[in-house]
This record gives C-alpha cells, sequence and structure tokens, in this order.
C-alpha cells in the first residue's frame, strides 16, 4: 500500500466488504462498538450500521415476526431500531474526495453531502470529513472479487427506490420508503412519538447484510427488520425485471423491480440453476403498509 491520498481512485479499489474499526469525532468522543459494514460493488454500494454493547442494548426481539410486531414494540424496542443507520446509492472518487450519494436512506435526510476524504495508512483505509470533524478508520475484507455486479432498481406499483450488490458470495439490499422522510429529526424522535400505523410506514424500509451459501440461497444475515434476518432473498434476474422474497404485514410477498442501471458481471451465480426459475406469484406485489 501507498501513504499516497491518491491510492483509491476508483470504486473499483475497494470492491467488496469494508469494516469499520473506529470513529473519531472532533470533541474526541469514540465509538468502537457500533457494527459497520459497507459493501462496495462496482459503483453501487450498501452500508449497514447498527448498534452494539450498550449503545443502546440490544432489546428481547423474540416477538417481532413482521412489521406488525415492529408497528407495535415497546420503547426499547424502538429505541434500538430507531439507533440503526443504514444507506446506499452511488459511491464515487475524485482524487481523494468520496463522495456516498444516498438514494436509499432509513434515516431522515441531513441536506450535507456525505463527503469525505480517503487515504491509505499502511492497510488501513483513513476517511476524514469534509463538511464535518470526524474521522474513520476503515478496513477491506479479503475474499473473492471476481463475480461483482449491482443494480439500481424500482419496484413496480410502489416506485421505491431499491439497490442490490453482489460481490463474490456477499450481497447487500437497500430498500426505500414509497416517500422520503422530510429532514429533521432522528428516526428514533420520530419512532417515539407516532402511532403503530405512523411507525408501520416509518419502519417500511430495509438496508440488509447477507451471504450467498452453498447451496444458493441468498441469507439475509443482517437488516434494520430483524425479522428477515435468516430469511432467503431469492433473487430472480430477468433481465429487465428482477423479484425479490420479502415479508409484509399479510406474510410472504414477492416483489418486482424493474432495473433502472445495471453494472459489472452476472449479478446471479452462474451455478445456481435453482434461483433462474421464476418465482412463485402468489402476494406479488402486496403493499407492506396495514390495510
Amino acid at each position: 500500500m501507498t501513504s499516497s491520498p491518491v491510492a483509491v481512485t476508483t470504486p473499483e479499489a475497494l470492491l467488496g466488504p469494508v469494516r469499520r474499526s473506529l470513529y473519531l469525532d472532533a470533541e474526541g468522543r469514540r465509538d468502537e462498538t457500533t457494527q459497520v459494514v459497507w459493501l462496495q460493488g462496482p459503483g453501487l454500494y450498501v452500508d449497514l450500521r447498527r448498534p452494539a454493547g450498550l449503545h443502546p442494548p440490544r432489546p428481547d426481539l423474540s416477538d417481532l415476526t413482521g412489521p406488525d410486531g415492529l408497528a407495535a414494540a415497546p420503547v426499547p424496542v424502538l429505541r434500538w431500531l430507531g439507533a440503526h443507520e443504514g444507506f446506499a446509492g452511488s459511491f464515487t472518487v475524485t482524487g481523494d474526495l468520496a463522495r456516498w450519494e444516498r438514494l436509499v436512506d432509513l434515516q431522515p435526510p441531513t441536506g450535507v453531502p456525505d463527503e469525505g476524504r480517503l487515504h491509505w495508512d499502511g492497510t488501513t483505509l483513513v476517511e476524514v470529513g469534509v463538511h464535518a470533524a470526524y474521522v474513520e478508520h476503515w478496513h477491506p475484507e479479503p475474499g473473492p472479487v471476481d463475480a461483482a455486479a449491482a443494480v439500481l432498481l424500482r419496484e413496480r406499483g410502489s416506485g421505491r427506490p431499491g439497490v442490490l450488490v453482489r460481490v463474490g458470495a456477499r450481497f447487500g439490499l437497500a430498500r426505500g420508503r414509497t416517500t422520503p422522510l422530510p429532514p429533521g429529526a432522528r428516526l428514533t424522535a420520530l419512532l417515539l412519538r407516532a402511532d403503530a400505523r405512523d411507525r408501520a410506514a416509518l419502519l417500511d424500509c430495509e438496508v440488509a447484510l447477507g451471504r450467498i451459501d452453498p447451496d444458493g440461497r441468498w441469507v439475509v444475515e443482517m437488516s434494520t427488520l430483524p425479522y428477515r434476518e435468516g430469511d432467503d432473498l431469492a433473487p430472480h434476474d430477468a433481465g429487465d425485471r428482477l423479484t425479490t422474497c420479502d415479508v409484509g404485514v399479510h406474510g410472504p410477498l414477492v416483489r418486482t423491480w424493474d432495473v433502472v442501471r445495471r453494472e459489472g458481471t452476472t449479478l446471479l451465480p452462474a451455478h445456481d440453476p435453482a434461483h433462474q426459475t421464476a418465482p412463485p406469484d402468489e402476494k406479488a406485489g402486496e403493499p407492506d403498509a396495514p390495510q
């Protein structure tokens, strides 16, 4: 590696999962416990940040079996859910200046561009904030990056945005809301003062990371919707159309997406004939929102 700040010149230089080990702000506050993984594709990316340890403590999630469970969750669960951050979009680098455009964002927008200056310090990627005083340390994970692809999506019917990134056996998914949140308060504050119906709409957004297992299942490992963990995303790529499996208020459903833009190689593993068959039609396109 070189210490030159121009070492990171393209998104392809960071293909795959990148984990954060340190966040340091201008007041000297450190965060070394939040679980942060940024999955970088050929241009599109997915970034998931979930609280760990005591910031805040992880509550009992055993009864949260679907969207209705989240909407009726007690305050400790709402605080934990609201503390998550997750976003996705396009990553670009000009010289040492990196920009993360957020096409999907779990939190309300801040109105401030997400930009930082990147340079290598040995094997550590250092990010220094441009519009806020902070430093982050990142560590790319080793692994195969020969199969790297991503799609920018728009859901049929709702028009909500989506991003799906795959690098090797790792994948990231981001599904936006039908109506973006207005800038202002953090998600936790919005959840705590909303009724159950409004909570359902606030939580009708997902940022998830997972792994493709040897049987070809796209298993969700971490998600801003805890009941999704362990599910098979089961994507089916039909060229200009893509479907994914999900869970709505009435149970399992299949989401249908129009492909707005493609990047990289084939999205689905070539060895996986099971995922090349047409998905089930039942409940396809069923809305998430309570009826």
